[in-house]
């Protein structure tokens, strides 16, 4: 029983600690003198249409805007194929700007993606003729 009681104290001491010493790590700069990071997420939306309002236009790319009352197949052909074309194109637009961690590609009724940024990079993205904005 001590055995119990002196683990569930030990953890509550490590629990409070923990509670303390968060707050004084992020004022003071970090662990060991490494700066913490403030959130760098940006949403990018891209110029080109979503799959769900495209229309056709792009060589090689069949139109993939449903017609009135019909659904968006995600394994049709030319769903899968204009949805690999706007991920190639945000993939070159990001890296166009020096990289970037892509956290997350949207095509269907958005076309744009998520990343980890710096501010120039962000700068430098909403300057691209590709891009409509770049949110943080």
């Amino acid at each position: 029983m001590k055995l119990k009681m002196s683990l569930t104290g030990g953890l509550l001491a490590a629990a409070s600690l923990a509670a303390f010493t968060a707050p004084v790590l992020a004022a003071s700069g970090g662990v060991a003198g490494k700066p913490i990071q403030a959130n760098s997420a940006y949403i990018v939306q891209m110029a080109d249409s979503p799959v769900s309002a495209y229309a056709g236009g792009v060589s090689g790319y069949q139109a993939t805007k449903p017609r009135k009352g019909q659904k968006i197949d995600p394994n049709a052909p030319q769903v899968v194929n204009y949805l690999a074309y706007l991920a190639s194109k945000q993939d070159a637009t990001l890296a166009s700007v020096g990289g970037g961690k892509k956290l997350y590609n949207y095509g269907f009724v958005f076309n744009g993606f998520a990343a980890e940024l710096t501010a120039a990079q962000a700068l430098k993205l909403s300057q691209t003729p590709s891009v409509l904005a770049v949110t943080k």
